[in-house]
């Protein structure tokens, strides 16, 4: 029988997509104060290059970056931050009277997985609480990170692969300074 473990420490990451008029740094801002943590995003990019899936609820002219923070979190409880990142979409679209002027997926990064919390259950994501599922999105074997049939298009691409290799050292460094 295994003994009871301390929960695990993780690097919370995610993607933040605006519609124009909404910068995605003000919102990395929001995101960074949350977790009391510097953020890190990448570049931002046309989601409509990926999917034209959120054109009908945001339109068609959507930005996204991805991001991570420079702070460990404990694992335990971790899907509040998508209940906390829907509060922060409806206030945003009250606010801006639009029907979802921003659409925050956080979730976290491991050595071996890159996970996403969703609203949405499907045959490959796993029920946690309060309406909130998670799934692998990505994982890392053999020194490198690979997809699954569900990982977005988005998070497949040379440069979100590099992205979340940089985060993946931030975590090691994090982790080794908690020894």
């Amino acid at each position: 029988m295994d003994k009871d473990r301390l929960p695990v420490e993780v690097l919370p990451i995610g993607a933040i997509m605006v519609v124009p008029g909404v910068q995605a740094a003000k919102v990395a801002e929001e995101i960074s104060e949350y977790f009391e943590a510097d953020i890190v995003r990448s570049d931002e990019f046309s989601v409509q290059d990926f999917t034209h899936y959120y054109d009908r609820e945001m339109g068609p002219e959507i930005t996204k970056c991805l991001y991570y923070l420079k702070g460990l979190q404990p694992i335990e409880g971790a899907e509040r931050w998508k209940l906390w990142s829907n509060r922060l979409e409806s206030d945003y679209a009250e606010e801006l009277s639009h029907s979802r002027p921003i659409n925050i997926d956080p979730g976290y990064l491991t050595l071996s997985k890159l996970v996403l919390f969703s609203t949405k259950g499907y045959a490959h994501r796993i029920y946690l609480s309060n309406r909130i599922y998670a799934e692998v999105t990505l994982q890392f074997r053999h020194n490198t990170f690979h997809t699954l049939p569900w990982t977005y298009d988005d998070y497949q691409t040379d440069q979100a692969l590099e992205f979340w290799e940089e985060a993946r050292e931030v975590l090691r460094g994090l982790l080794a300074g908690n020894r």
